[in-house]
């Protein structure tokens, strides 16, 4: 006699989908409250329930105990001590409020860019949207503006912009790319200042890089004669997103998915006092960063 098949113990991607999307509406409805938000802010910087605190979040000890007990029990919240602080979750959630508020603060101005961003690959920001974005930023005088919405467009408009840089390079990137590698040594064989910060945050975009450079014997030749010239530094430090400052005056900026980190969109104009205020946390992250011993090592091999 045959036997009952047993059903399979295992979720099928329906039910992942179904049991994360319920864990999302439980985290929304935890932070749904106005107390909830502001104990959330004030959980960024560590939390210690007493007097003092309750006085600043204008919360009684019952409440704030409450939030506590739903935010742990969600995973935003971890306790050490007696001290309260965001876990990985809260905190990224917090990151993601804090978008949100700055993209209501200038919703026309977002709504304008929304708007232009797909109705081509690469364009210029019309004068009107330019005044907003100025506005945004806090600053003036910003030559227009090119913004590309796929990958290989900005790389083909960044290529010869390093080929043509005068004095300076300051690059922050999240990615390997064989043309940018060739662009910046015969920009640095010119006597251009190069350096150069990897990403250290993502362990997996940094075994990608270090495979990348590994297995390509082209791209490893370049990038060993790039990384031994005596005029190109290279460093790693946690990176965000990419950018670059050209000749202290030409800026790019990549614009990453609040989603899943990856390149939404890259960001193109000339601003010498955006470029020098880039430089000035370029310059600090830079003098802070660490030397990458593993491409050290990689690049030693053969």
């Amino acid at each position: 006699m045959q036997e009952k098949v047993k059903s399979a113990e295992y979720l099928t991607p329906n039910k992942v989908l179904e049991k994360e999307e319920e864990r999302l509406r439980r985290v929304y409805r935890t932070l749904a409250s106005k107390n909830a938000i502001a104990l959330l802010r004030e959980l960024s910087k560590g939390l210690k329930i007493d007097d003092s605190a309750l006085n600043r979040l204008n919360m009684n000890k019952r409440t704030a105990y409450y939030l506590l007990k739903e935010m742990k029990e969600e995973g935003l919240v971890i306790k050490k001590g007696s001290v309260y602080t965001l876990s990985l979750l809260g905190s990224f959630i917090l990151g993601v409020q804090e978008e949100m508020h700055s993209f209501i603060r200038n919703e026309e101005a977002v709504t304008q860019l929304n708007e232009l961003l797909f109705s081509s690959n690469v364009f210029t920001v019309t004068n009107e949207l330019l005044k907003s974005l100025e506005n945004i930023v806090g600053i003036s005088n910003l030559e227009p503006i090119k913004i590309y919405t796929e990958w290989d467009q900005l790389v083909h408009s960044l290529v010869p912009r390093l080929k043509n840089a005068r004095n300076s390079i300051n690059l922050a990137s999240r990615y390997l790319n064989s043309e940018v590698l060739w662009a910046l040594l015969e920009a640095a064989n010119r006597g251009v200042v190069v350096k150069i910060l990897g990403n250290s945050s993502n362990q997996a975009d940094r075994a990608k890089f270090y495979l990348a450079i590994n297995l390509n014997e082209e791209v490893k030749k370049v990038a060993k004669f790039l990384y031994s010239l005596p005029n190109v530094q290279v460093r790693i430090a946690p990176l965000n997103y990419s950018y670059i400052v050209i000749d202290q005056e030409d800026v790019g900026i990549e614009v990453p998915s609040p989603l899943n980190d990856s390149f939404l969109f890259g960001v193109q104009f000339k601003s010498p006092v955006l470029a020098e205020r880039m430089n000035r946390v370029y310059q600090e992250i830079f003098s802070k960063a660490q030397v990458d011993s593993v491409i050290i090592s990689l690049l030693q091999e053969g």
